[in-house]
């Protein structure tokens, strides 16, 4: 495994202002150490600063305390000397957003570090302050570089996300939200033409179709299709349009071209993580009791983890939980402190939610086990490189596995997220009209329309937009563009899109569309998007690191081993009780053989119980030597069929 100066050499020495430089390694390869003991070197050398801007590393702190505890620490760890120490600025990316000040027009600063610079788009959804950074990464594109223009690196372990960032700031492949939102605009209209299509024609079908016999009834699809083919076209093109299709194409060509940027990429190991997988939070709750091992989990809910943390310290085991909301309670901003100064936790359970996943390592041998809620890649991977391992240590890395269904419902939450964005675009489209001299303005949007979106609007606690940078100039003047959309009513002109949000959302998106390469068969079933997050890391599937697998397993095979001396077998009614018993347990496992998920719908709509062909298919997909063997007996001058459990090892021995 290279550290970070390894990996890069003297090549450094060549770097050239006006070109991006992307550092990416996973946590733990020395990015920072690159930094303080090669870039700041020669910086100093020359005379010059080092602006190192970061992600805040402790909420209960202050940016001044932050800066110059950072300061201390790097001293201490890379024993600067007093004339390197004075060479390096440390500055926090929210600090810069509150002064409005651009690192791009410090002079004296050789190298700009833009440390865990995926912050860019991964804070805007509650950040809309990352947007200004926006304007200045276009104007380190556009500027000419001259002696002052500093050397701009960017460093972190999930670069995907910088990329686009980069790739929207960039004026050869600049991001246009206008023309997505076009586009995405001709995909609604074209939506709406295919349904309106399909039902005018099946409306003219059914006034003309005087069939009325049950069997014409049945074929009435058959007929429609026979009688109107272009509805079969126009139905096979409704499904499989994909309204946010170029804005994942953009994200796509972001990642590909990397225009203008050099990234100096490290591989990736994840060898020391020992994954498990889970669906819920109970199944590891025995894993958590059983030894004395330090847990930290990430959670995506509030709620749930309040809750979950509720749940252990009911069982005797210390767990703090801790959110933007707590960080100032006692027990909260003492673990902070700890994660902070002694990059370690007192507690046997930290759970927390993303606050957490930027900027604070947790170096301790006691923290043997993480478990990550998360399904968005960059989160996923910055929370596991929270906790650092030494030597042959391993890590137990448990991954909540979420259903299709889970997913879908993901992808839904993401795409309205789009959506509200879009709406906005759409408040501020009007239809102009006149005759030269005169013009008339009507808003695209009917008032129906404004009041639905600005209830959304209100639901996303207006994350999807912010105020306009240059909103007031001047002397506290609102800027005329703004009075002039006022006046021809334009809701909200005082704002925009938050366009890092965007870029955000698509991206997600985009991510979402990758796992489908995991389906099998283009087919989604409940793993495909685990196969894809195990992909992050190198790994590959196996059903036995199901946490709760073998106990699943366990419980079916116990039921099973009670009927295997039942020489009389089960009579119609036994049958049912057992088949239910049985299926009931299967349904119930961590992943459902597909057998059984295939026919429970139907079972529970007619109210039927499996039969044996059913069972012993699924005993075959979770591998138990069991089958359900049938035999007719005759009972009272009545011939009836019984079941009997048989194990099939026990069968290949007779």
């Amino acid at each position: 495994m290279k550290s970070a100066s390894d990996l890069i050499g003297n090549e450094y020495l060549e770097w050239k202002p006006g070109t991006p430089y992307i550092l990416s390694s996973q946590t733990g390869r020395g990015k920072t150490t690159f930094v303080m003991t090669r870039l700041l070197k020669n910086a100093a050398a020359q005379n010059k600063d080092v602006l190192y801007i970061c992600n805040r590393k402790a909420l209960y702190a202050q940016v001044d305390q932050i800066a110059a505890d950072m300061t201390q620490s790097f001293k201490n760890s890379f024993s600067l000397t007093e004339e390197e120490s004075r060479h390096l600025v440390i500055q926090t990316y929210q600090a810069c957003e509150t002064k409005m000040e651009s690192p791009f027009r410090f002079s004296g600063k050789l190298y700009v570090i833009f440390d865990e610079a995926h912050y860019f788009l991964e804070d805007a959804s509650f950040n809309s302050g990352t947007n200004l950074w926006s304007d200045w990464i276009r104007e380190f594109y556009g500027k000419t570089i001259n002696a002052g223009t500093p050397i701009c690196v960017f460093m972190t372990a999930t670069p995907e996300p910088l990329m686009c960032f980069l790739a929207m700031n960039n004026e050869k492949t600049s991001f246009g939200s206008d023309s997505l939102f076009c586009n995405i605009r001709k995909m609604f209209q074209r939506r709406s033409w295919l349904c309106d299509n399909i039902d005018f024609l099946k409306r003219e079908f059914y006034m003309y179709d005087g069939s009325s016999d049950n069997k014409s009834k049945k074929n009435l699809c058959e007929r429609v299709l026979n009688e109107y083919p272009e509805i079969g076209r126009y139905q096979r093109e409704l499904q499989d349009l994909d309204i946010y299709r170029d804005g994942k194409a953009y994200i796509q060509t972001a990642l590909d071209s990397k225009d203008g940027v050099q990234e100096i990429r490290d591989d990736l190991d994840y060898s020391y993580v020992e994954e498990c997988y889970f669906r819920d939070f109970i199944e590891i709750v025995d894993n958590i009791c059983k030894t004395d091992e330090k847990w930290l989990i990430f959670i995506n809910d509030s709620v749930k983890g309040q809750q979950f943390a509720q749940e252990l310290n009911t069982l005797g085991i210390e767990t703090v939980f801790t959110n933007a909301s707590l960080k100032n309670t006692s027990a909260v901003k003492e673990q902070l402190k700890q994660l902070e100064t002694k990059q370690s936790f007192s507690c046997r359970v930290l759970i927390s939610t993303s606050i957490l996943d930027c900027g604070i390592n947790v170096i301790d041998d006691a923290v043997r086990n993480i478990a990550i809620f998360n399904v968005e890649k960059t989160a996923f991977m910055q929370m596991l490189g929270r906790v650092r391992v030494r030597d042959n240590q391993k890590l137990r890395l448990y991954i909540k596995a979420y259903t299709a269904q889970e997913i879908r419902n993901r992808i839904q939450y993401t795409c309205k997220i789009i959506h509200i964005m879009y709406n906005f675009y759409m408040l501020h489209q009007n239809e102009y009209s006149g005759n030269g001299t005169t013009f008339h303005y009507k808003p695209v949007m009917r008032m129906d329309q404004r009041k639905k979106f600005l209830r959304e609007l209100k639901g996303s606690n207006y994350n999807a937009i912010s105020f306009k940078p240059k909103l007031m100039i001047g002397n506290n003047k609102v800027n005329p563009s703004v009075i002039d959309a006022w006046k021809e009513e334009k809701i909200l002109s005082e704002y925009e899109i938050n366009r890092n949000y965007l870029v955000h959302s698509l991206y997600v998106l985009y991510c979402f569309d990758q796992a489908k390469k995991y389906t099998h068969e283009g087919k989604i079933d409940d793993i495909y998007y685990l196969k894809y997050q195990l992909s992050w890391l190198g790994k590959k599937y196996d059903e036995s690191r199901w946490v709760s697998y073998t106990r699943q397993r366990d419980e079916i095979a116990t039921l099973l081993d009670e009927y295997l001396g039942n020489e009389d077998g089960m009579l119609s009614e036994e049958q049912d009780v057992f088949a239910e018993k049985v299926f009931e347990l299967l349904c119930r496992m961590s992943v459902i053989p597909s057998t059984a998920k295939k026919n429970s719908s139907a079972l529970k709509r007619t109210g039927h119980t499996p039969g044996k062909n059913i069972l012993n298919k699924c005993f075959e997909e979770i591998g138990l030597p069991y089958i359900i063997a049938s035999k007719s007996k005759m009972q009272n001058g009545k011939r009836e069929q019984r079941w009997y459990v048989k194990r099939i090892d026990a069968e290949t021995d007779e």
